[in-house]
């Protein structure tokens, strides 16, 4: 998604994973790249209008629920608060085709594709691993499939997607990138976790 600051692309090519099965079983750090990401805001006047407008253009029938995400063609659609989602895209015309959608009196419409940067973390450990760091329970009874949280784990604000039971998303400020993969590979060697040379 971003070409600016510790991209996670360089990351994951500077730090490969061991290829053993077993430690790929307990824990698997990855990239999770969209080519773009937008914030859309909507006036608290204007939410149901702003909803409206996001569920024509995606093809839903509702919008997601407050902490939650759906699956869109080619990413994922998450309701932060009220009226104010995030859309992560393979669809590089994502910011052009719904800013020309939304009147400002609607809703503000931000690129946000160039800050922010994603990482995919599955295994029978991922979830102890996130809860190292992050202060809600994870557990599928509180925090279903389908689920969304913003949370901060060692001093960095992290957007987390629940995928599937140890399947998760992360996306953080392309800047504080580098530093969360780091802190994520430190506590994950707890689980067996090798990086190769």
């Amino acid at each position: 998604m971003s070409d600016l600051i510790y991209p996670a692309q360089i990351l994951m090519h500077d730090h490969r994973t061991s290829s053993d099965s077993d430690n790929a079983q307990n824990i698997s750090i990855s990239e999770a790249r969209f080519k773009s990401a937008i914030i859309i805001k909507a006036w608290p006047d204007s939410m149901v209008k702003a909803a409206e407008i996001l569920c024509s253009y995606l093809g839903y029938d509702n919008p997601p629920k407050i902490g939650s995400f759906s699956q869109i063609e080619d990413g994922y659609c998450v309701c932060l608060t009220a009226g104010h989602y995030i859309i992560f895209s393979n669809n590089e015309e994502l910011y052009k085709e719904t800013s020309a959608l939304y009147d400002i009196n609607i809703a503000a419409v931000t690129d946000v594709s160039h800050s922010r940067d994603g990482l995919r973390l599955e295994g029978r450990y991922s979830t102890a691993l996130l809860n190292k760091g992050l202060a809600i329970c994870l557990d599928d009874n509180d925090f279903p499939i389908g689920s969304a949280a913003m949370g901060t784990i060692h001093s960095i604000g992290v957007l987390l997607l629940k995928l599937d039971n140890d399947h998760y998303l992360t996306f953080t400020y392309t800047s504080f990138c580098h530093s969360f993969f780091e802190w994520l590979i430190d506590c994950a060697k707890e689980y067996g976790y090798v990086l190769s040379e």
